[in-house]
């Protein structure tokens, strides 16, 4: 089967793709072969896609796509939604063996607007870190810097967009998990306000996690937004429909918005002095596109947020772990909890139907430190945290309505070399406090946009004399991710990132 040339195919964005399928100029099945052959060029140094998809794509290809908006755009999931009958891991050696029973919603929609998938990528360890270096899949490579982190948790989705053997690939943020990677990668990623993207009626209960993409172009972005935010089933969180698709918003240049911008956490840790230069870079760049920015910030409680998202971060490790121990009591009799959260046991001591791999804790030390503190919580615990959080979301929102936007950096610091956390607070010895206050100080401007489910986006203006990208981030009021892609599409044309390529790129 004949192929689009990879530099052709690299230059056009999912939207030019879509256009050149509708205008039957190229067939899905040769952008399939095109797309199966930069992912193969790159994934080797980058190891970003942990299980390929090809043959079954083909299968799906020959029995014709739906017609959609992307109809045979390649598209990428990440290791954590799941596809009836393909396995879904979320990074941990516990589920090694799983095989999803259906497909999720969110899923259906993908392929409804006719993208087709051809891999699965990497993640974090139950995508509870800002990196991706699972020890079950091994790390991913930051195309920019094979030394560094592409961040995380959606890593292995932002690296392989950003190495241009895809136009846009699946992310998932409970705390910076798309924003983060982007950054990192120097590609463009918006989280949804909470409520945006579809859900099922067995989805984790905490509301903190949003799904979309990585992509690109800010038009990309926008239109699969689009694509997948139609009424929803089971939906807990409501959130009235945009007045208008996004991707008008797209088309509209916004002006004189009235942009606040910080750069300490909210605990007030200074940012790097790269990520400072970029922020400031921004704010310099929208007050000459005719925008007002004035440095002010939200006066939070950091502390108090702070330990209350530890709360948040600790029932994401013990629901998984419940739920798993749960689906294995069906079939069986399960382990005891309290084993899965001791230190490293040889894989041999389980024999419970899941994975059996020599030399693999059942739980990296960071999961398990983060499951044995919920299993010491009660459920006041969690309704202080949620006080905690909702005190800081009062002052946020109220803050947004003095300003349209908020800016921050996205990280506090460039992207960590490979094995940084892992050597330094990941080691054995180091206290609670020591790894939570690097990972607040790494991390710490992501995750209330999360707890409050408001919108943000991290947008690639500023490179590191070390060739590094370094993301900012908006914020704005819920629902209003038509002025986010707006300002960034405005930004886009003003300083364009496309042609900023990374040292590992399809060609």
């Amino acid at each position: 089967m004949s192929t689009m040339k990879i530099d052709e195919y690299t230059r056009l964005d999912a939207t030019a793709l879509a256009a050149l399928v509708a205008r039957g100029e190229i067939s899905p099945g040769e952008l399939l072969e095109t797309a199966a052959s930069a992912m193969e060029q790159v994934n080797p140094q980058l190891h970003a896609v942990i299980r390929p998809m090809v043959e079954r794509a083909r299968k799906v290809v020959a029995t014709g796509l739906p017609d959609g908006p992307f109809t045979g755009v390649p598209f990428l999931l990440k290791d954590m939604v799941e596809v009836e009958g393909e396995r879904v891991t979320y990074g941990a050696v516990l589920t090694r063996h799983y095989r999803a029973k259906r497909t999720c919603e969110l899923v259906k929609r993908y392929e409804r607007a006719g993208l087709q998938f051809l891999g699965w990528t990497n993640m974090s360890e139950l995508g509870l870190l800002p990196t991706t270096e699972p020890a079950f899949h091994g790390p991913t490579h930051n195309p920019f810097s094979l030394a560094h982190s592409p961040g995380g948790s959606s890593g292995g989705a932002a690296a392989m967009v950003a190495a241009r053997a895809f136009p846009a690939a699946h992310g998932a943020d409970g705390g910076g998990s798309i924003r983060i990677p982007a950054s990192a990668c120097g590609v463009f990623g918006l989280k949804p306000s909470r409520g945006r993207h579809p859900t099922d009626a067995n989805d984790d209960p905490d509301g903190f996690v949003s799904h979309h993409v990585i992509t690109r172009s800010v038009r990309d972005s926008a239109a699969l937004l689009d694509a997948i935010c139609a009424p929803q089933l089971a939906k807990r969180w409501p959130l009235a429909a945009p007045k208008e698709p996004f991707a008008r918003a797209v088309e509209r240049e916004p002006s004189g918005l009235r942009i606040a911008f910080c750069t300490e956490t909210l605990m007030g840790q200074p940012a790097h002095p790269d990520c400072r230069a970029a922020v400031e870079h921004t704010a310099r760049l929208c007050e000459s596109l005719g925008h007002h920015v004035e440095e002010a910030s939200p006066e939070i409680d950091g502390r108090s947020y702070f330990e209350g998202f530890a709360i948040l971060w600790g029932m994401a490790a013990g629901f998984f772990l419940r739920a798993l121990r749960a689906n294995i009591a069906k079939a069986g009799a399960p382990p005891p909890l309290a084993h899965i959260l001791e230190r490293p046991l040889p894989f041999k001591a389980f024999s419970w139907g899941y994975a059996a791999v020599a030399g693999h804790a059942p739980l990296e030390r960071f999961s398990r430190l983060l499951a044995k503190e919920n299993a010491s919580r009660t459920p006041a615990d969690l309704w202080l945290a949620w006080t905690w959080m909702q005190a800081a979301g009062d002052v946020l929102t109220e803050f947004l309505s003095r300003y349209d936007l908020q800016l921050t950096p996205v990280l506090g610091e460039p992207p960590w070399p490979t094995g940084h956390l892992r050597a330094g607070s990941l080691r054995m010895g180091r206290s609670r406090e020591e790894l939570f206050e690097q990972l607040y100080r790494y991390a710490g401007y992501t995750p209330i946009s999360n707890t409050t489910g408001l919108p943000a986006m991290s947008v690639p203006l500023y490179w590191n004399t070390q060739g590094l990208p370094i993301g900012v981030q908006f914020i704005a009021p819920s629902g209003r991710e038509d002025r986010l892609f707006s300002l960034a599409a405005q930004l886009e044309q003003a300083q364009p990132w496309e042609d900023r390529r990374p040292h590992i790129c399809a060609h």
